[in-house]
């Protein structure tokens, strides 16, 4: 009896170090989203370019937030230039909206985002220089649990980047 008791005791312990080693799996992982990106009525037939730059860790995203956007869109700029980005242009007479699709590949190149930097370069916005505010940079999240669709619509407005898609309600 003490042998089955033993037994059972050390095959629990070896249970629950199993589930701590291995973690939880419940926690929230990044998921591709697609995103549309939309010119808002003031800056039809004007010429912006949109880069979205996928970032898997936390040391590379706080230099993107604290990157000067004027900087990043000179001509000539190093980090615009080795960065793995999707661009979107747009120009009088082309779309005004361009889709990445959850399923493209710079997804794959980007290795899991935890996070999508989108940057536009807004004719008549660049005094803002390198303020982690700058309202020509949005930081979005990529989590499984942070948006209520996976399909995010973002506009680009005279005023900034704004992001229509709403947010899941938080948990308490």
């Amino acid at each position: 009896m003490t042998r089955t008791i033993r037994s059972m005791m050390v095959w629990g312990v070896v249970g629950v170090a199993g589930l701590v080693l291995t973690g939880c799996d419940s926690a929230p992982r990044p998921v591709p989203h697609s995103a549309e990106v939309s010119l808002g009525d003031t800056l039809q037939g004007q010429t912006v370019e949109v880069d979205i730059v996928g970032v898997n860790n936390d040391a590379n995203l706080a230099e993107w937030e604290a990157y000067n956007v004027n900087d990043y869109f000179k001509a000539g700029d190093a980090r615009r230039a080795e960065s793995r980005k999707y661009t979107m242009k747009f120009a009088q007479g082309s779309t005004s909206t361009v889709t990445l699709s959850k399923d493209d590949a710079a997804w794959k190149d980007w290795n899991k985002p935890t996070h999508l930097v989108v940057l536009a370069n807004i004719p008549g916005l660049s005094d803002q220089g390198g303020r982690p505010t700058d309202p020509r940079r949005k930081v979005l999240p990529m989590y499984s649990n942070f948006w209520e669709k996976q399909e995010l619509q973002i506009t680009v407005q005279r005023s900034g980047v704004k992001v229509l898609t709403p947010e899941k309600p938080k948990k308490k």
